[in-house]
């Protein structure tokens, strides 16, 4: 074979062997981008079903949300959030052997989630099986220390009876509330109660002391049983003490310490049964592109009217001044001292050339119009 024909065969299979790289560089390319785009999918799937799950649970949308968490576990199997969630969506609707399943699924997979076992003990609770519901509530404890909503359950559930052991378990966890929450009344204001009932009238007496230390200002009447149980106290009449500590107790339900005291404890008072879970498990893969953040992925769902904000319906007048019909007013402070922030919206309304205004007091990410009845009167700006 001549050189010339071993060049030409030596430069033909260089010229194969260099397009074969290229074609399998390009090949290679294609599928790094379209598994980028797979999974920048994935993710956006995701965290739409977590998004969307937890606004329809929100709103007690218990057959939209069951889908969306259904759909998130399929999406994120080893994420306990979408199980311990569909868990919750079963138990409200009343399908507690699926919401026992699901619930346990999540603990497999997070076994120290106070939260998942608060929900799975009241599953138990529902199911009339107490010795479950007490154990779940030991090992939330357990896991967490402070979990205080798993102690107070625990305070609450040996109320009711007045036998020695009974009574000794509520003093017990009515204190270690008290311990992991000292500024809230609530738990005080019982123990206080049961101090009396088991003849411990010198600890009443400093428990008593502590909520005047506490409480921002008492009302007249209130104030007036609180002197009362102090006297009878003192005078060791003990069934006196306890008939005016009870009436004091009852006057300071009224107040917004007290309410914010129970919403620590047991949620907001017109929240559904269970408290939805929002956090991903600390071991759980993040599903983002190296270089890209979650921000990335993140899309935003449109909550105005579940928040209870779509107060102002439309666009402003056009027959208005250009400036007053985009006026809009917005301030945030804390008016009834319960710790939340409340909101305050002004604009004028869109149909009619007035000056519209709430007050809205939040409640556990939802706000209620309280205009009415408050101070606030005036005709514009």
């Amino acid at each position: 074979m001549t050189s010339v024909k071993k060049y030409t065969i030596l430069t033909a299979i260089l010229a194969g062997v260099l397009l074969f790289l290229q074609c399998g560089s390009e090949g290679s390319g294609k599928r790094a981008e379209k598994e980028k785009i797979n999974l920048q999918n994935r993710t956006e799937s995701i965290l739409t079903s977590r998004t969307m799950g937890l606004a329809f649970l929100e709103e007690n949308k218990l057959e939209e949300a069951e889908q969306e968490f259904l759909k998130l576990t399929s999406l994120a199997p080893e994420e306990a959030l979408g199980y311990a969630n569909l868990g919750l969506v079963y138990m409200r609707m009343g399908r507690y052997d699926e919401a026992e399943k699901n619930l346990l699924k999540a603990l497999d997979l997070t076994p120290l989630d106070s939260d998942i076992r608060l929900n799975l003990a009241t599953v138990y609770k529902y199911q009339n099986e107490n010795d479950k519901f007490v154990e779940e509530l030991e090992k939330a404890i357990e896991a967490d220390p402070e979990h205080v909503q798993s102690i107070y359950r625990l305070a609450e559930f040996y109320s009711g009876t007045n036998d020695e052991t009974t009574l000794l378990k509520r003093e017990k966890y009515l204190k270690q509330t008290l311990e992991v929450s000292p500024a809230n009344i609530v738990p005080r204001l019982h123990l206080i109660e049961l101090l009396l009932q088991i003849g411990k009238p010198n600890e009443s007496f400093l428990q008593l002391e502590e909520v005047g230390r506490i409480f921002p200002e008492f009302s007249d009447e209130a104030k007036e049983y609180y002197n009362q149980a102090f006297d009878a106290i003192k005078a060791n009449k003990v069934d006196e003490a306890l008939t005016a500590t009870m009436i004091f107790h009852n006057f300071l339900k009224l107040s917004s310490p007290y309410n914010k005291g129970v919403t620590e404890l047991k949620g907001f008072e017109g929240t559904s049964v269970g408290s939805p879970v929002f956090t991903f498990s600390e071991t759980a893969p993040l599903y983002i592109s190296e270089g890209e953040s979650i921000l990335d992925a993140i899309r935003f769902t449109d909550v105005t009217e579940s928040a209870g904000l779509a107060l102002f319906g439309g666009s402003a007048s056009h027959s208005m001044e250009s400036e007053k019909a985009a006026a809009t007013h917005i301030a945030m402070g804390d008016i009834d001292h319960d710790g939340t922030d409340d909101l305050y919206l002004g604009t004028y309304g869109p149909d009619q050339q007035n000056y519209n205004y709430y007050m809205l007091k939040s409640e556990m990410g939802r706000f209620k119009n309280i205009t009415e009845g408050t101070w606030i009167n005036h005709q514009g700006e």
